[in-house]
């Protein structure tokens, strides 16, 4: 069978179970160790039996419903691949902008500022920043092992050099006496009342630890402020992902712990609350 023909068989299934067609195409690539353009000039070749059963295999996952990430075991994010697993959430396009505003807020800092990405995950946050500000001191925490595990093996991938942590949010860090001039996090922040308004394919695949959170969504984020003095620098920052509809209740939290403090709820480009800045 042709590339064409596979392809346009695996669309027509996609588009009658109403998923993406382009999952084919991300197959294709992925099984074949081509690029987009390869894969267009490629399109008359005939694709080999074995990888045929590989790409039938994971288009069967696909139409289960199983996230196309976690079966190629990539996504891209901020222009780099990230390996992930069902340990780690899959990394999203508005994590991205929460990247950009921390990136902003460092030309503030010495090159060598400290920063720490709480509840790292895939360590997307984490190793962008380090690779985008190769002098940054970067440390990364996670209660999860196997989430770790991976973040690690995406830094050593990456060349990134980031100190990796085990434990509950900053507290580690704060055993260990460690002070940061940022520290940024994307915790768990969907409220278990929120299971009925999200895609099936996220309750059943990505870890409930990296979704869901106690107290309407706010317990990570109410822990985490709580434990900000003892690791934030004076004149540090801190830098948080938010639920749509979080960030006056967050910033509340923030300016009760920080008086003084300027902080600021940013949305995103869907003109959604997405980040919480606070400036100390």
């Amino acid at each position: 069978m042709k590339v064409t023909e596979w392809l346009a068989q695996a669309k027509a299934t996609l588009q009658t179970a109403e998923l993406e067609p382009v999952i084919s195409e991300v197959l294709m690539q992925r099984q074949m160790g081509w690029t987009k353009t390869q894969m267009v000039l490629s399109r008359h070749e005939l694709v080999p039996t074995t990888v045929l059963a590989m790409l039938d295999e994971q288009l069967s996952r696909a139409l289960a419903g199983e996230p196309v990430q976690y079966i190629t075991g990539e996504e891209v994010f901020y222009d780099r691949v990230f390996s992930v697993s069902e340990a780690v959430l899959i990394p999203r396009p508005e994590t991205e902008e929460l990247v950009e505003h921390v990136l902003s807020v460092l030309k503030k800092f010495p090159d060598d500022a400290r920063v720490v990405d709480v509840g790292t995950g895939s360590g997307a946050i984490a190793i962008t920043l380090k690779k985008e500000q190769p002098t940054l001191r970067v440390f990364a925490s996670d209660i999860s092992v196997e989430a770790l595990a991976v973040a690690e093996k995406n830094a050593q991938t990456l060349a990134a050099e980031i100190t990796f942590v085990q434990g509950d949010l900053l507290q580690p860090l704060i055993d260990s006496g460690e002070k940061f001039d940022v520290v940024v996090s994307n915790p768990p922040y969907i409220a278990y009342s929120e299971t009925d308004v999200m895609d099936v394919s996220v309750i059943e695949y990505e870890p409930h630890l990296a979704l869901f959170a106690e107290n309407d969504g706010l317990a990570l984020y109410q822990r985490l402020i709580q434990q900000l003095p003892s690791c934030l620098k004076k004149g540090g920052v801190a830098a948080f992902e938010i639920g749509y509809h979080q960030g006056e209740a967050i910033k509340s939290a923030l300016a009760e712990a920080y008086p003084q403090a300027k902080i600021a709820v940013v949305k995103d480009l869907s003109g959604n609350d997405r980040v919480v800045l606070m400036e100390t």
